[in-house]
Protein backbone atom coordinates (compact mmCIF):
# COMPACT_ATOMS: atom_id res chain seq x y z
CA UNK A 1 0.00 0.00 0.00
CA UNK A 2 1.28 3.53 -1.02
CA UNK A 3 2.11 5.97 2.07
CA UNK A 4 -0.47 8.27 1.01
CA UNK A 5 -3.28 5.81 1.01
CA UNK A 6 -2.03 4.46 4.33
CA UNK A 7 -2.09 7.91 5.78
CA UNK A 8 -5.59 8.91 3.68
CA UNK A 9 -6.52 5.75 5.60
CA UNK A 10 -5.06 6.70 8.96
CA UNK A 11 -6.49 9.72 8.98
CA UNK A 12 -10.09 8.27 8.19
CA UNK A 13 -9.97 6.11 11.06
CA UNK A 14 -8.95 9.05 13.41
CA UNK A 15 -11.79 11.10 12.38
CA UNK A 16 -14.28 8.29 12.81
CA UNK A 17 -12.57 7.80 16.48
CA UNK A 18 -13.15 10.94 16.79
CA UNK A 19 -16.73 11.31 15.88
CA UNK A 20 -17.35 8.37 17.59
CA UNK A 21 -15.77 9.86 21.00
CA UNK A 22 -18.53 12.78 20.39
CA UNK A 23 -21.14 10.93 19.77
CA UNK A 24 -21.06 8.65 22.71
CA UNK A 25 -20.59 12.21 25.04
CA UNK A 26 -23.82 13.45 22.87
CA UNK A 27 -25.99 10.79 23.52
CA UNK A 28 -24.87 10.26 27.38
CA UNK A 29 -26.33 14.56 27.66
CA UNK A 30 -29.45 13.50 26.36
CA UNK A 31 -29.28 15.57 22.77
CA UNK A 32 -29.50 12.09 20.82
CA UNK A 33 -32.65 12.40 18.79
CA UNK A 34 -32.70 9.33 17.36
CA UNK A 35 -33.35 7.68 20.79
CA UNK A 36 -36.78 8.45 20.21
CA UNK A 37 -37.91 8.79 16.77
CA UNK A 38 -37.78 5.57 14.89
CA UNK A 39 -39.33 4.48 11.37
CA UNK A 40 -43.16 4.51 11.51
CA UNK A 41 -43.95 1.09 11.76
CA UNK A 42 -47.54 1.68 10.96
CA UNK A 43 -49.48 -0.05 8.00
CA UNK A 44 -52.99 1.77 7.89
CA UNK A 45 -54.39 -0.50 4.71
CA UNK A 46 -53.88 -3.43 2.96
CA UNK A 47 -53.18 -1.45 -0.33
CA UNK A 48 -49.90 -0.09 2.26
CA UNK A 49 -49.37 -3.76 2.87
CA UNK A 50 -49.15 -4.97 -0.76
CA UNK A 51 -46.42 -2.40 -1.24
CA UNK A 52 -44.50 -2.97 1.47
CA UNK A 53 -44.19 -6.54 0.31
CA UNK A 54 -43.68 -5.65 -3.22
CA UNK A 55 -40.29 -3.74 -2.07
CA UNK A 56 -39.33 -6.20 0.13
CA UNK A 57 -39.30 -8.77 -2.80
CA UNK A 58 -37.43 -7.07 -4.89
CA UNK A 59 -35.28 -5.99 -1.79
CA UNK A 60 -34.59 -9.60 -1.25
CA UNK A 61 -33.51 -11.18 -5.12
CA UNK A 62 -37.58 -11.02 -6.34
CA UNK A 63 -37.93 -14.45 -4.40
CA UNK A 64 -41.01 -15.82 -2.55
CA UNK A 65 -39.05 -18.50 -1.19
CA UNK A 66 -36.29 -16.96 0.51
CA UNK A 67 -36.16 -16.60 4.18
CA UNK A 68 -35.16 -13.33 4.53
CA UNK A 69 -38.28 -12.53 2.27
CA UNK A 70 -40.71 -14.74 4.20
CA UNK A 71 -39.44 -13.33 7.72
CA UNK A 72 -39.87 -9.63 6.67
CA UNK A 73 -43.22 -10.52 4.73
CA UNK A 74 -44.85 -11.86 8.11
CA UNK A 75 -43.60 -9.12 9.78
CA UNK A 76 -45.15 -6.68 7.68
CA UNK A 77 -48.53 -8.72 7.74
CA UNK A 78 -48.22 -8.40 12.06
CA UNK A 79 -47.97 -4.63 12.02
CA UNK A 80 -51.28 -4.45 9.52
CA UNK A 81 -52.76 -6.84 10.96
CA UNK A 82 -52.08 -6.15 15.01
CA UNK A 83 -53.52 -2.76 13.63
CA UNK A 84 -56.66 -3.54 12.61
CA UNK A 85 -59.85 -2.00 15.04
CA UNK A 86 -61.85 -4.91 14.47
CA UNK A 87 -61.53 -7.61 16.86
CA UNK A 88 -63.37 -10.02 14.96
CA UNK A 89 -61.40 -9.48 12.03
CA UNK A 90 -58.26 -8.65 13.63
CA UNK A 91 -58.27 -12.32 15.95
CA UNK A 92 -58.33 -15.02 13.11
CA UNK A 93 -55.44 -12.66 11.34
CA UNK A 94 -53.44 -12.01 14.26
CA UNK A 95 -53.20 -16.00 15.12
CA UNK A 96 -52.32 -16.81 11.52
CA UNK A 97 -49.20 -14.26 12.25
CA UNK A 98 -48.72 -15.98 15.37
CA UNK A 99 -48.09 -19.36 13.73
CA UNK A 100 -45.94 -17.97 11.27
CA UNK A 101 -43.80 -15.94 13.25
CA UNK A 102 -43.10 -19.48 15.14
CA UNK A 103 -42.04 -20.97 11.79
CA UNK A 104 -39.94 -18.79 11.13
CA UNK A 105 -38.29 -18.26 14.62
CA UNK A 106 -37.59 -21.68 15.18
CA UNK A 107 -37.36 -23.28 11.44
CA UNK A 108 -36.20 -20.21 9.59
CA UNK A 109 -33.86 -19.16 12.81
CA UNK A 110 -35.12 -15.38 12.65
CA UNK A 111 -36.74 -13.68 15.37
CA UNK A 112 -38.25 -10.38 14.02
CA UNK A 113 -41.24 -9.46 16.43
CA UNK A 114 -43.75 -7.38 14.56
CA UNK A 115 -43.27 -4.75 17.56
CA UNK A 116 -39.84 -4.09 16.14
CA UNK A 117 -39.75 -0.79 14.23
CA UNK A 118 -37.81 -1.23 10.37
CA UNK A 119 -37.78 0.82 7.51
CA UNK A 120 -38.59 0.03 4.19
CA UNK A 121 -37.00 -2.30 1.88
CA UNK A 122 -34.67 -4.31 4.68
CA UNK A 123 -32.80 -7.71 2.95
CA UNK A 124 -31.54 -10.34 5.23
CA UNK A 125 -29.06 -12.13 3.94
CA UNK A 126 -29.23 -15.23 4.56
CA UNK A 127 -31.15 -17.11 7.34
CA UNK A 128 -30.41 -18.90 11.37
CA UNK A 129 -29.21 -17.29 13.99
CA UNK A 130 -30.73 -13.67 13.88
CA UNK A 131 -31.98 -12.30 17.28
CA UNK A 132 -33.79 -8.60 17.08
CA UNK A 133 -34.89 -7.05 20.02
CA UNK A 134 -38.68 -5.90 19.54
CA UNK A 135 -37.51 -2.42 20.90
CA UNK A 136 -35.24 -2.02 18.22
CA UNK A 137 -35.54 0.32 15.82
CA UNK A 138 -34.15 -0.13 11.82
CA UNK A 139 -33.97 2.31 9.21
CA UNK A 140 -34.26 1.71 5.40
CA UNK A 141 -32.61 -0.17 3.07
CA UNK A 142 -30.44 -1.91 5.50
CA UNK A 143 -29.16 -5.60 5.30
CA UNK A 144 -28.75 -7.97 7.86
CA UNK A 145 -26.57 -11.02 7.32
CA UNK A 146 -26.63 -14.81 9.12
CA UNK A 147 -26.12 -15.22 13.11
CA UNK A 148 -26.56 -11.30 13.89
CA UNK A 149 -27.89 -9.82 16.89
CA UNK A 150 -29.05 -6.42 17.69
CA UNK A 151 -30.14 -6.43 21.33
CA UNK A 152 -29.50 -5.54 24.74
CA UNK A 153 -26.57 -6.12 26.98
CA UNK A 154 -28.60 -7.21 30.31
CA UNK A 155 -32.19 -7.71 31.18
CA UNK A 156 -34.09 -4.34 32.25
CA UNK A 157 -32.06 -1.79 29.75
CA UNK A 158 -35.06 1.27 29.41
CA UNK A 159 -36.41 1.28 25.88
CA UNK A 160 -34.68 4.27 24.92
CA UNK A 161 -31.20 2.72 25.27
CA UNK A 162 -31.58 -0.15 23.19
CA UNK A 163 -30.04 0.23 19.99
CA UNK A 164 -31.39 2.14 17.02
CA UNK A 165 -30.04 1.51 13.25
CA UNK A 166 -29.80 4.00 10.78
CA UNK A 167 -30.35 4.07 7.38
CA UNK A 168 -28.52 1.88 3.95
CA UNK A 169 -26.40 -0.06 7.14
CA UNK A 170 -24.87 -3.24 6.36
CA UNK A 171 -24.11 -5.66 9.40
CA UNK A 172 -21.84 -8.69 8.59
CA UNK A 173 -22.63 -12.22 9.54
CA UNK A 174 -21.96 -12.97 13.59
CA UNK A 175 -22.10 -9.33 14.21
CA UNK A 176 -23.82 -7.95 17.70
CA UNK A 177 -25.07 -4.88 18.46
CA UNK A 178 -25.93 -4.13 21.61
CA UNK A 179 -26.87 -1.08 24.02
CA UNK A 180 -26.22 1.41 24.01
CA UNK A 181 -25.30 1.68 20.32
CA UNK A 182 -26.73 4.29 17.94
CA UNK A 183 -25.48 3.31 14.75
CA UNK A 184 -25.62 6.44 11.53
CA UNK A 185 -26.30 5.98 8.37
CA UNK A 186 -24.26 4.37 5.91
CA UNK A 187 -22.34 2.11 8.28
CA UNK A 188 -20.75 -0.93 7.82
CA UNK A 189 -20.27 -3.44 10.10
CA UNK A 190 -17.97 -6.18 9.85
CA UNK A 191 -18.62 -9.82 10.26
CA UNK A 192 -17.69 -11.07 14.05
CA UNK A 193 -17.41 -7.31 15.47
CA UNK A 194 -19.49 -6.43 18.71
CA UNK A 195 -20.65 -2.65 18.81
CA UNK A 196 -21.75 -0.79 22.10
CA UNK A 197 -20.20 2.38 21.50
CA UNK A 198 -22.59 5.24 19.22
CA UNK A 199 -21.08 5.04 15.58
CA UNK A 200 -21.39 8.16 13.35
CA UNK A 201 -22.37 8.09 9.51
CA UNK A 202 -20.07 6.99 7.00
CA UNK A 203 -17.74 5.04 9.09
CA UNK A 204 -16.80 1.23 8.80
CA UNK A 205 -16.65 -0.96 11.94
CA UNK A 206 -13.94 -4.01 11.61
CA UNK A 207 -12.57 -6.21 14.12
CA UNK A 208 -9.15 -6.62 14.63
CA UNK A 209 -6.75 -9.35 12.66
CA UNK A 210 -6.36 -12.53 13.19
CA UNK A 211 -3.53 -13.51 14.89
CA UNK A 212 -1.39 -15.82 12.44
CA UNK A 213 1.58 -17.95 14.45
CA UNK A 214 3.81 -20.78 13.19
CA UNK A 215 1.94 -24.11 14.22
CA UNK A 216 4.33 -26.61 15.48
CA UNK A 217 3.99 -30.23 14.54
CA UNK A 218 4.96 -33.05 16.69
CA UNK A 219 6.97 -35.85 15.56
CA UNK A 220 4.74 -38.42 15.03
CA UNK A 221 4.87 -41.70 17.29
CA UNK A 222 6.75 -44.47 16.04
Amino acid sequence: MRPASVKRRARFQLTCLHQMDESTAHARRGANRTTTRGPDRRIASFAALREHWREDFVANDSSLFRPGFIAVANYRFGVWAFGIENAVFRAPLTLLYVLIYHFVKNVLGIELHYKVRVGRRLRIGHQHGIVIHRDVQIGDDCLLRQNVTIGVSRLGVPREEVPVIGDRVEIGAGAVVLSPARIGDDVLIGPNTVVRRHVPPRCRVLPPDPVIQERRMHPARA
